[in-house]
């Protein structure tokens, strides 16, 4: 039997018809995979069946993920499909070239493209990716300047609104690294929008840190005239939550934070006091930020008076950039982009070089990383200027795996909107959308469980940001086997009841829910023997 009709068999045994589809599909293809639903499964089968029936050669596909260990995963099962197949002479020539393969991440594809023209941007040819050099040579650069450049207007206005310290680590640094790459151009409106945003980003950060205090301290009780003095303070702001958090007040709250006037508790020892005290500091820290952070929204007028302090930032950390030969993940994207963009050259290669281009994890991708694979599957014909639309892609190139629900949002710039609207334009551009809702590693009643819960956690998805509900269905039952749903809760104190800080109830929730789980962990691989499963030489705990 020839290694296409062995592999053709072996699909049409899965028997689910999503998974099949997704295998076999000829167009541009967006795959929607819920948890347990065999998606590393479909996309390593689709990698074979594009060598057994598209006779296409291991070096000429494209596959990308989010981490280095999804890669090596991804690579081992693809190289041991193949080894299933090796009898036939096609697979066994394959198999000889598998180390030619391009499975890898976004991050060190990007590398790859940026290493064939860095000196485009000043970076010598033996470049390296440091996150945290990255870092620190912001943080280098923006002290060098507040020594040197004390008086500037630009940096006397930022100071107005934030203490050095906040200034540079919560603005500056984080403005720095995102947003000062080596392949984007100084523009004084932009850059000092993006401080804006900074300013914003740490009001939204601060705001949510600074009611979590006031709630831990409407936690505890202490009868004494300061306690009593503070607690209509800690009332009204948790009744204002909702204003305070609401996007729409930023810059709108006047003096509100300075007005707030609270004070420690009188006395020594430990217990009850000390941890009050302490947490009044963190309301006091808090109430600095978002005055200054507030301050900074509503004065607009601020921009127009660092735009020359923010360019010298800006000429500065690149300088440093260049002369260290260090970059990090942003900067390697942007680079990677602005190549594809500006070289045709290398853009023309690229494009030649792969056939196909399977992506997986791409709910964790971010619109710069979208406009790559749009760069590298644009039609041989197109001639257009910038990022190809969806309408100038080859209309079989692309094939996306990905999960809205699983989306570590905002995590290294990661935007679930961006998987959501690439379903959409692969669709309207000729595509196909295919959903593969079955889950097979759980028992049937925890699919039936998860689907009433989360229902009803997640909703109607009104927001493009939000992910959308999609029920699961189950496969069969295994036999003998009998599954069990935990429920771990942690009760809120009642409002006459005092919180003592050797109670349980004094950790925050995420607290608890780490305690809680560790604990769980602890039991099942080293404790309990109610949780063994059977192994391959019987029954055993579950950790390796």
């Amino acid at each position: 039997m020839s290694a296409r009709d062995k592999f053709k068999q072996k699909i049409d045994k899965l028997g689910d018809a999503e998974q099949i589809a997704a295998i076999n599909c000829n167009t541009n293809c967006v795959v929607t995979a819920g948890a347990g639903s065999g998606k590393t499964m479909v996309l390593s089968y689709r990698f074979v069946r594009l060598i057994v029936e598209e006779m296409c050669h291991v070096d000429e596909i494209l596959t990308l993920t989010f981490t280095r260990l999804a890669a090596a995963e991804m690579y081992s099962r693809i190289q041991a499909e193949l080894y299933n197949l090796a009898d036939d002479k096609q697979i066994e020539e394959e198999l000889k070239l598998f180390t030619k393969a391009t499975i890898t991440t976004i991050d060190a594809f990007c590398h790859r493209i940026v290493a064939s023209d860095p000196t485009r941007y000043g970076l010598p040819v033996d470049f390296i990716l440091d996150e945290e050099e990255s870092r620190v040579m912001a943080r280098e650069c923006a002290l060098a300047l507040f020594k040197e450049e004390g008086t500037h207007p630009g940096l006397i206005a930022l100071a107005s609104y934030a203490s050095p310290d906040i200034l540079m680590d919560e603005v500056l640094v984080p403005l720095a690294v995102k947003h000062f790459h080596p392949s984007t151009a100084f523009n004084n409106e932009s850059m000092a929008l993006l401080a804006m945003d900074q300013f914003t980003t740490l009001y939204q950060e601060s705001v949510e840190s600074f009611l979590k205090v006031v709630n831990r301290l409407l936690q505890i009780e202490y009868h004494t005239k300061v306690y009593r003095d503070n607690l209509p303070i800690f009332q009204e702001v948790a009744a204002k939550g909702d204003e305070l958090s609401d996007p729409a007040n930023f810059g709108n709250l006047g003096d509100y934070y300075s007005t707030l006037k609270v004070r420690k508790l009188g006395g020594s020892g430990e217990g009850v006091r000390t941890d009050y005290n302490a947490l009044i500091d963190l309301f006091k820290q808090y109430q600095e930020i978002l005055t200054l952070a507030e301050g900074a929204v509503a004065n607009r007028q601020m921009l127009q008076e660092t735009f020359s302090f923010l360019e010298l930032f800006y000429y500065r950390y690149l300088k440093s950039k260049r002369e260290r030969g260090v970059v990090n993940h942003g900067d390697v994207a942007n680079m990677a982009r602005d190549i594809l963009l500006n070289n045709p050259t290398v853009r023309r290669y690229w494009q030649g070089r792969f056939r196909y281009i399977l992506v997986d994890e791409f709910q964790d991708t971010n619109r710069l990383q979208k406009e790559l694979v749009y760069l590298l599957a644009a039609r041989s014909d197109y001639e257009g200027e910038g990022v190809p639309p969806p309408s100038a892609l080859q209309d079989d190139k692309l094939f996306f795996v990905g999960d809205e629900k699983q989306s570590i949002y905002r995590f290294r710039d990661a935007d679930v909107r961006v998987f959501k609207r690439l379903g959409k334009e692969i669709v309207a551009s000729g595509g196909q959308k295919i959903l593969l809702k079955h889950n097979y590693r759980s028992e049937p009643v925890l699919v039936s469980f998860y689907n009433s819960l989360f229902k009803e956690i997640m909703g109607e998805s009104s927001e493009e940001y939000e992910a959308q509900f999609e029920k699961l269905e189950s496969r069969g039952a295994t036999p003998g086997v009998s599954p069990k749903i935990e429920f771990y809760f942690k009760e809120l104190p009642k409002e006459d009841q005092p919180v003592l800080e050797e109670d349980e109830e004094w950790a925050e929730a995420v607290e608890a829910e780490a305690w809680a789980i560790g604990e769980l962990i602890e039991q099942m691989v080293k404790k309990s023997d109610a949780y063994h499963i059977k192994g391959r030489e019987g029954r055993r705990r579950p950790c390796y």
